[in-house]
């Protein structure tokens, strides 16, 4: 007989609940999330149980983990997802019940399952765009705080080579000055940081002929 589970995933642990065809709860738990926990709640599933999680923070971890004993692993976008109501309170408990019913209804809206390749594509993007705009953040303030001291630089960009120079050129006094100075160590060392582009797409299929269309890239796959 076939199972449907549903895992309520959290970052300290998940709750399980598991059905029958006919909708009859076989069995339920809570169980840590981490290497034992995983291996003690693998060790209830059948090869065959069909497994619905929603998506948050430690889900592709998870899916990672268990694909290999449980191939049907469906990750859900809860806000899309039509879960059965009839519920007076939500609970974790109740929360894994529903995902295991909508699953075995047929009534769950999925999210696609990137591969490990891309999912790093996307990390060092997100990783990339936070350092740049943390260092445009500074450089608006630094500009707020030369305009607040009269000094009105004509330069666009004060992170090249020549907009440096002019912005050491002009006296502030006191805690500007040393405003100055942090900014511009902070945007040295976020240049610094910034990790460089992989010279080549990823070995996905359908990447390289994607990263071609104007206004795409390997991340936003």
């Amino acid at each position: 007989m076939a199972h449907y589970i549903g895992v309520d995933l959290h970052k300290a642990f998940m709750q399980v609940c598991a059905v029958d065809e006919a909708g009859q709860r076989c069995w339920e738990g809570q169980y840590p999330t981490s290497a034992d926990g995983l291996r003690a709640w693998l060790a209830r599933c059948e090869p065959a149980a069909q497994v619905a999680v929603e998506a948050s923070g430690p889900t592709w971890w998870f899916v990672d983990q268990v694909r290999g004993t449980l191939p049907h692993v469906q990750v859900i976008d809860a806000a899309r997802t039509r879960l059965k109501a009839g519920y007076a309170a939500k609970t974790d408990r109740l929360d894994a019940r529903r995902l295991a019913d909508a699953l075995r209804r047929d009534s769950v809206v999925t999210v696609w399952y990137p591969p490990p390749a891309l999912r790093d594509l996307r990390e060092l993007s997100r990783y990339r765009i936070s350092l740049v705009r943390t260092a445009t953040t500074l450089r608006q303030r630094l500009r707020a705080v030369l305009l607040r001291h009269g000094a009105s630089v004509r330069v666009s960009d004060l992170a090249t080579a020549r907009g440096r120079a002019v912005v050491h050129d002009v006296p502030l006094p006191g805690w500007a000055a040393a405003c100055r100075r942090c900014s511009r160590r902070c945007s040295n060392n976020s240049r610094r940081w910034r990790p460089p582009w992989p010279p080549q797409a990823p070995p996905i299929p359908w990447c390289g002929r994607w990263i071609g269309f104007p206004a795409s890239g390997p991340f936003s796959g």
